[in-house]
């Protein structure tokens, strides 16, 4: 817990202190997609297939600072960072480098015993986490297009 907890104030204090490039919609709507996909994920995930889950089996009040304490600071910092106007490459790198950290995040997180697998594999989530800050990113492109428009 010690690590989620450290995780928390270090994620959060990041996000809350660095210079935006997002306005407060930008944040707040990101943030609720990449809310209702982890969760619509987590739950075939973890409910429907049993593959991995947060703490002990069930759910419990604690996977609460995880969903709300961890993912949307990070989801903040990472698009905040973006290089939008960068070239392909630099996106790529950009994209790589986080899932190559997040991957490292998720292994620190089994070890220290709030994320465990039954079933999952972190080669998976090294495979899948660069989709899914392709996924994050898009939703921002057009969250962005959208409000242009208006």
């Amino acid at each position: 817990m010690a690590f989620l907890i450290a995780s928390i104030i270090v994620f959060n204090t990041i996000a809350f202190f660095i210079p935006k490039n997002m306005t407060r919609a930008e944040i707040y709507s990101a943030l609720l997609f990449a809310s209702v996909f982890q969760l619509i994920t987590d739950y075939y995930l973890i409910e429907k297939y049993d593959l991995y889950g947060y703490f002990d089996k069930g759910p419990e009040f604690k996977e609460l600072l995880v969903f709300y304490g961890v993912f949307p600071a990070v989801n903040t910092i990472y698009l905040n960072f973006f290089p939008f106007s960068g070239k392909v490459i630099v996106k790529v790198i950009y994209i790589l480098a986080w899932a190559a950290f997040i991957t490292l995040y998720e292994w620190a997180s089994v070890k220290s015993g709030y994320f465990y697998y039954s079933g999952w594999k972190l080669g998976y989530s090294a495979l899948l986490y660069p989709i899914i800050f392709c996924v994050l990113t898009l939703n921002f492109v057009i969250l962005r297009k959208l409000e242009r428009h208006e």
